[in-house]
């Protein structure tokens, strides 16, 4: 009896701790259902590979400013960009409603227009506001996606934007 009450506990945590994991898991499936339509491009980077990437960079970050970005870079494990501009018109629509409806319910961080476009920034911020996990990026006209699994601290964002604007 008590093992069957800690699984069911665990699970109720799990379901309760991890909503954007399923997400996740939803838009990769997304994704993956439609990587063979001709114009459909997914690029998908690894851990490993991220760790690749960012020991180059930071190999030939020169100022405090390349190596800031290299510091931000460090907590995201996942990196996932879709264009899927040159897909049939088709296509392109189903993509965006299933997208649209699997983000229903995500905070928009940030949402822009501009000449009839628009980018949509999805993601989770702390209780605190201190550290942006998960963030989803949507230019539903361009035909692109930017998946960032990981998490951001923001205060090496607000780092980095104060030494590009000295």
């Amino acid at each position: 009896m008590k093992r069957i009450t800690t699984l069911l506990v665990l699970l109720t945590l799990f379901s309760v701790a991890l909503p954007a994991k399923g997400r996740n898991t939803k838009l990769r499936m997304l994704v993956s259902e439609y990587r063979g339509q001709e114009g459909f491009e997914v690029v998908n980077l690894g851990g490993p590979l991220l760790s690749l990437i960012r020991g180059a960079v930071k190999m030939g970050a020169e100022d405090a400013e390349e190596k800031a970005a290299v510091d931000l870079l460090r907590g995201i494990r996942h990196l996932t960009v879709v264009d899927y501009e040159d897909c049939a018109p088709g296509v392109k629509d189903e993509f965006n409603r299933r997208l649209r409806k699997l983000l229903s319910g995500e905070e928009v961080l940030m949402e822009a227009h501009d000449d009839g476009e628009s980018v949509k920034i999805y993601g989770s911020l702390s209780e605190d506001g201190s550290i942006l996990k998960d963030i989803i990026i949507h230019a539903e006209t361009d035909g692109a996606l930017i998946s960032i699994l990981g998490s951001i601290r923001m205060d090496q964002v607000d780092s980095l934007v104060r030494m590009a604007n000295q």
